[in-house]
């Protein structure tokens, strides 16, 4: 099995990663995933998705973008059961934050492919165009 596919498998869910942080980053964190409004059109192509996506999201409970990007992939799961999302910190994975995407800046996502690999999908600044 590879690294991404072994990470992900060992990646945490939405909401056990807010219950391992403080009461205050939970709070902050619900606060976006209540304000994440998508369009009915976003909602109509949401639902059109087919293909069962994983997605491996490297993220600190800290960081405010993380918390954004957190709040709509959440609220896209919550709409398409097809797309799956794992969470794992930055600590401990700068270095493969480098390799896979040049830089360890944070959120990154990364779609995992079964057949063909993996590739860095850029997704944050679409995402950010959803909230109100």
């Amino acid at each position: 099995m590879n690294l991404l596919m072994d990470m992900y498998n060992g990646g945490i869910i939405y909401k056990t990663y807010l219950d391992h942080g403080k009461d205050e980053d939970k709070q902050k964190h619900l606060h976006y995933l209540q304000k994440v409004k998508f369009t009915e059109e976003d909602i109509h192509q949401i639902k059109q998705i087919k293909k069962h996506t994983k997605l491996l999201v490297f993220c600190n409970i800290l960081c405010n973008d993380c918390r954004i990007t957190l709040a709509v992939l959440e609220n896209i799961r919550k709409l398409n059961p097809l797309v799956q999302y794992k969470i794992v910190d930055r600590e401990g994975n700068r270095a493969l934050m480098q390799t896979l995407s040049g830089e360890q800046r944070i959120p990154l996502i990364i779609r995992i492919k079964f057949r063909k690999g993996f590739y860095n999908d850029k997704i944050l600044q679409q995402f950010l165009s959803y909230l109100v």
